[in-house]
Order: C-alpha cells, then structure tokens, then sequence
C-alpha cells in the first residue's frame, strides 16, 4: 500500500507496526503546540543541527495539510527521518538524552552546582541503588560511575531485556508495577524512576514495591511530566512518545495516556504511600528566546523530585 505525499516519495506501511494513538492527529497537534513542539525537535529530538530540525520542520506542516490516518502519517514521517543522516547515529542521540537524564538527577540532589556528586542529599553517597525502568541501562550506569559503585551494588530494572548493557551494572527483568525477588525488603538506599510512572497502570503498586526494597531513611528520586501544566498537554506528550518510539527510533508505540497527571497529583500519591517530599526542581516551558535553552528544552513540562521513606 502506498500513496503519493509531500516531497515526492512513497511510503510502505510497515506490515507488523502497531500504532497506540489512533486519534492522533498532526495537523492539530502542530496548531495547538506548535512552539513547543518546534523547540522539542530543535531542543530534544533526533536532530543535531538546526538546519535538519528546519527541514523536518517543514515536511511536518506539507504532511499536516493531507488528511490521512495516525498510523501512514507515522509510517511516512519514519520513512521522511530515515533519510536525514541524524538516522544513522540516533542510538549515540539517544545516549546523550539518557545522559541528559542522569545530568537532571544530580543537578536536583546538589542544586545548581553537581560537580560533588560523590555527596548526594543526605551527606552521604548511597551504598547501592536500583533504577526502574533503566531501558539500555545508560542513566543506571552514569549515576554508578558518579558515585563510584560496583555493579553489582547498581541494578537496572525493566520489563524488556535490554539489547546492550553497560559492564558496570547489573540487570533484572521485572514485572510491570513489580520489583523482582532479588530486591530484598528494606535493602536499598536510592531507588530512581526515570518517565515511568506515567507508563504504569498501577502507580501506587510500584510505589509500595519501592517503599518496601528501600531501607527506611532510604531515597526515591522521580522525574516525571506535569500532564496539567496547560490544557491539552496530553496530546503534546503523546506526539514526544511517538516520536522518540516510532518516528526516531522506529520501535512500536507504547500506551502511556492512562495516568498522564499534574505535579500536584503525583506529589498527593508519593506521600500518600508513606513518602516525604524533600525538594523539587522544575523549570516550566518558555517559547522565549531569552529564557535560555534549559527553559525551552523542558517541552514536556519534566520535574524531577526527592522523596524519603519515611522512618519507623
């Protein structure tokens, strides 16, 4: 099956692709986000050059003006992005983000100065920590390396083998909103959940899975999405996912709008499951030139915060 489209090429829809977002519609997500969404691919997306991001650009608003279904505008827009030469290198793009991630985590425990990431809140480093939802283990493996931990002592966890793990930690398989046996009761210090709760269907069951491996006094850091940041922040999240999964990475689409919520939601159940807020960092969106590149790369409204278990 094919059609003709923007530029003159043709598109196969892949023959095994699931899509999750069958009412995605480009043409509206470009009118309500379009600043936001032009910073992510220029901030945060596959891109390395303005230049490329500008192009995308403009193959996005032709592609916007033909009404077609969420799946053949997904399918034509991985095929446009195969053709930028950012397609050959998004795994190392990919890398840098997760990077980016881990940089975002110890900016938070030491405030505007992490060079002392040896000491994080607490006045010590942690002992061991596990890291859920690690994905390729690249985050798991840049906080091991700050605060020097063995890798048995650095345990990413996810629900899908990862393809290539780094040699200084090591990796479990889980059950979705479940921590595995190996993770003992009361065991670790520092638990850290990278954008994965809003792919949860039972946050508060992985939260009581945590509070249970932490030892008590022992820290959970969270970075998540404030989903109510502005109205139809939902669809702008849904577009960052396709991107990142399909349109990027060419991976399927993963469900992730059934617990999209606000900051404020999210902090009423961390606490709720026996934590205390100890800081947060979040830094809202800004299409302002003048508000510098952390502000206009925060497109998907990200914060990141500090919880304690709470001690007997």
């Amino acid at each position: 099956m094919s059609h003709a489209y923007p530029y003159g090429l043709g598109c196969r829809i892949w023959p095994h692709a699931r899509i999750d977002y069958p009412d995605w519609n480009l043409q509206e997500v470009i009118t309500i986000h379009r600043d936001r969404l032009q910073n992510f691919l220029f901030h945060k997306g596959g891109f390395t050059s303005q230049a490329s991001a500008e192009r995308f650009w403009h193959i996005m608003l032709a592609l916007a003006e033909k009404p077609t279904s969420a799946e053949y505008t997904i399918q034509v827009l991985r095929e446009q992005y195969l053709a930028f030469p950012e397609a050959t290198t998004y795994g190392q793009r990919e890398a840098t983000l997760t990077g980016d991630a881990a940089q975002s985590i110890l900016d938070t425990l030491h405030g505007v100065d992490s060079s002392d990431v040896r000491f994080p809140i607490g006045g010590e480093k942690p002992a061991n920590l596990i890291d859920i939802g690690c994905a390729e283990g690249q985050k798991t493996s840049a906080l091991a390396e700050a605060w020097g931990l063995p890798h048995q002592h650095a345990i990413g966890l996810d629900i899908v083998p990862a393809n290539s793990l780094p040699t200084n930690i090591d990796f479990e398989i889980m059950l979705p909103d479940t921590l595995p046996e190996r993770i003992l009761y009361n065991s670790q210090d520092l638990a850290i959940v990278s954008m994965v709760f809003h792919h949860s269907t039972n946050p508060r069951a992985l939260l009581q899975s945590i509070h249970s491996a932490l030892r008590p006094g022992g820290y959970l850091i969270i970075r998540e999405h404030n989903a109510n940041a502005t109205p139809h922040m939902a669809s702008f999240l849904d577009t960052v996912h396709i991107f990142y999964d399909a349109v990027f990475a060419g991976k399927t689409c993963m469900p992730n709008a059934q617990t999209y919520k606000s900051f404020e939601e999210w902090q009423d159940i961390f606490q709720s499951q026996g934590f205390e807020h100890i800081k947060s960092d979040y830094t809202p969106f800004s299409a302002n030139p003048r508000a510098g590149v952390q502000a206009n790369a925060n497109t998907g409204e990200n914060f990141t915060c500090v919880l304690r278990k709470n001690k007997p």
